[in-house]
């Protein structure tokens, strides 16, 4: 969003960029990869979109409209 580096301060980072730099040290991350707590964030995004997309399922589910 705020090029590479994400300035201010990595404060324009979200948590899929912030996994993509410890998972893979890109630029402006420090040459820091600590693939341990990227696949603990990685799993805790997997965990909240699933439980995002299953909400939205059942709650579209229910307004269906007749024709």
């Amino acid at each position: 969003m705020q090029g590479v580096q994400g300035n201010p301060s990595y404060a324009t980072d979200t948590l899929v960029t912030y996994f993509y730099r410890l998972a893979f040290g890109a630029e402006g991350a420090v040459g820091i990869t600590d693939i341990g707590l990227a696949l603990a964030l990685g799993t805790m995004l997997f965990l909240i979109l699933s439980i995002g997309t299953l909400l939205m399922l059942r709650f579209f589910d229910k307004r269906t409209v007749e024709l």
